[in-house]
């Protein structure tokens, strides 16, 4: 059967519906661009369901381009116009099953293909799913199924097509980058940038899974297999040590090795930055040689001054031109540096900017009266992933700052009160959707205006009750603000005392064991011995740990396995008096 072209009517009808109708002829991207109704094709071999299904799309705003019964329609179809979406039946007449027909036009076109199915057959759908549909719809459907599943395909495929934009961008910047890069696991090299080949002699087809310490010299190898060994095993090494590899033609260059610990794959990797130091190594040797030869001349002490001092400034020029090669390899090492942290900088300007727009897109759409639950759950889905992706990034970033030593304490002055509030209300919300009971206990008396960093001690509470709420699944989750009752406060000075306040959160969640509990301190560390599911990169209590230290206090723990955890900090705060603090 020939594709089915679509045909409007042509008699008169009230300007209401044609208003309706127009309406439904636009859209807008999530950038808030106008653009065409996106162009449907059908491929259904029953005729009375594709009639129906078409009737269904064109209510919804869609425009269908081309209604098939057969996968061989399909794919000519496809492959003489553009579609945006495909509604594909698996079971079809002829000789290719609409699975067969999806996996081709993903390869050639990438067209996101939502499957239309009547089996829930296994193996059928397991099949189905090595052509990586973006949906499935079981017949009989609702109309706001079938609503549900287009725009969530439509949405998926622009975000999969950013993504492959903005890794293909990536690509091309590391093939651009004046070092040879590589990533190494399991002793494999799983990528290489063209600067590898140029430096080793090897084609790109000769490296792709070839063995990283193939390449080492030998007399190396024990030293950079045993840096790498301890690298993945989280020893704190220097980023960056010399060693020799041997070319494809069996000579030898000198390189500096810039190694850092990454997750390829989600699997532990190396990734490895070559800077070719040859020269650089040669000039020393040089260098080394022209000294002993000053020495030896000296040590001779010639009859001929004039030979004697032809000589000395030979090896002076000579020095100081070895010198020269040194500082210019320093120079293109720097720049080399300075080049990555740029690279990183700005890949984290990408992620956060595609980031912001799923964020603010998402909360666009719950404002949106006519959403149904289901699609409100699902958008919260996307806002809640966004957000949490968002804190990630900023809890990297905050460990990265650290580490520098370049997070700088910002103290202002504020109500602990205005800190607390928020953060009780959160927990009680979280704890009651887990049918938890929360005890909030705060001493009277504290109801001073403090001065301090208050965005990094709300970042530590929150932390430490997210963790209480997350790790618990019965029982209770308990957070006391009180003073410390070994501490007197300093009243020489009728402006302002210094008090110490001690914080206090306890769980009956699963309790850390004694082996374990210098490990949670530990980035990128978490307990794995419950069978709780538990979500997250191990950054919480590392960063506590840190900004505590940052403001002269320490975070402790006291804990039973099976029974629960208490962390506690005794922090020294500055009382002030109200009128220091702006209105």
């Amino acid at each position: 059967m020939k594709a089915v072209p679509v045909s409007y009517c042509a008699l008169p009808i009230p300007f209401r519906e044609a208003r309706k109708i127009c309406a439904r002829t636009v859209r807008f991207t999530r950038h808030g661009e106008l653009m065409k109704k996106p162009r449907v094709l059908i491929v259904e071999d029953e005729f009375i369901t594709a009639m129906d299904l078409q009737t269904q799309l064109e209510d919804l705003g869609y425009l269908v381009n081309g209604r098939v019964q057969s996968a061989e329609e399909a794919l000519s179809l496809v492959r003489s116009q553009p579609f945006d979406l495909i509604l594909m039946d698996i079971m079809l007449r002829g000789e290719k099953t609409g699975i067969e027909a999806a996996s081709e036009i993903r390869s050639e076109f990438r067209t996101p293909v939502i499957y239309l199915t009547a089996t829930t057959a296994p193996q059928l759908l397991a099949q189905a799913k090595t052509s990586e549909p973006f949906g499935f719809l079981m017949k009989p459907f609702q109309k706001n199924e079938l609503r549900a599943n287009i725009e969530m395909a439509l949405y998926k495929h622009e975000i999969d097509e950013g993504l492959r934009k903005n890794e293909e961008k990536y690509r091309q910047l590391v093939e651009l980058a004046d070092d040879a890069i590589a990533v190494v696991q399991d002793d494999v090299l799983k990528f290489t940038n063209s600067r590898v080949a140029n430096l080793s002699g090897y084609s790109q087809t000769e490296l792709r899974s070839a063995k990283f310490l193939n390449f080492i010299h030998p007399d190396d190898l024990d030293m950079v297999k045993d840096s790498h060994t301890r690298r993945l095993q989280g020893e704190e090494l220097p980023s960056s040590y010399p060693a020799r590899i041997v070319l494809k033609d069996g000579s030898t260059k000198w390189v500096e090795f810039r190694a850092i610990q990454i997750e390829w794959e989600e699997r532990p990797a190396i990734l490895v930055f070559f800077t070719d130091i040859t020269k650089r190594k040669e000039a020393e040797v040089a260098s080394e040689n022209y000294k002993n030869q000053l020495e030896e001349l000296v040590a001779k002490r010639t009859a001929k001054l004039e030979q004697e001092i032809y000589e000395r400034k030979c090896i002076e020029e000579n020095l100081r031109q070895a010198k020269e090669n040194a500082l210019q390899s320093k120079d293109l090492a720097e720049a080399a540096n300075i080049a990555k942290s740029a690279f990183v900088a700005n890949m984290s300007h990408e992620l956060r900017t595609p980031l912001n727009g799923i964020l603010g897109y998402a909360q666009i759409l719950q404002c949106d009266p006519q959403l149904n639950e289901e699609q409100r759950a699902q958008i919260d889905i996307i806002r809640t992933s966004g957000e949490h992706l968002l804190i990630l990034l900023n809890d990297i970033l905050d460990l990265s700052k650290l580490e520098a030593e370049k997070l700088k304490l910002q103290e202002t002055a504020f109500y602990l009160s205005d800190i607390l509030k928020p953060l009780i209300h959160m927990v009680q919300l979280e704890t009651r959707k887990k049918g938890l009971h929360f005890e909030y206990e705060k001493s009277p008396g504290l109801l001073y205006a403090f001065h301090g960093d208050a965005m990094r001690l709300r970042q530590v509470l929150f932390n430490l009750l997210g963790n209480a709420v997350k790790f618990t699944e019965e029982g209770m989750v308990s957070f006391r603000v009180r003073r410390a009752a070994d501490h007197e406060p300093d009243s020489a000075s009728a402006a302002s005392r210094q008090l110490a306040i001690c914080f206090e959160v306890e769980d009956t969640g699963v309790g850390i064991p004694p082996e374990q509990r210098e490990k949670i301190f530990t980035p990128f560390s978490q307990y794995a011995g419950s069978r709780l599911y538990t979500e997250g990169p191990g950054l919480g209590l590392t960063l506590c740990q840190r900004l505590l230290h940052l403001m002269g206090s320490t975070l402790q723990v006291s804990s039973t396995q099976g029974q629960g955890s208490l962390f506690w900090f005794r922090l020294l705060l500055t009382e002030i008096k109200d009128t220091d603090i702006d209105t």
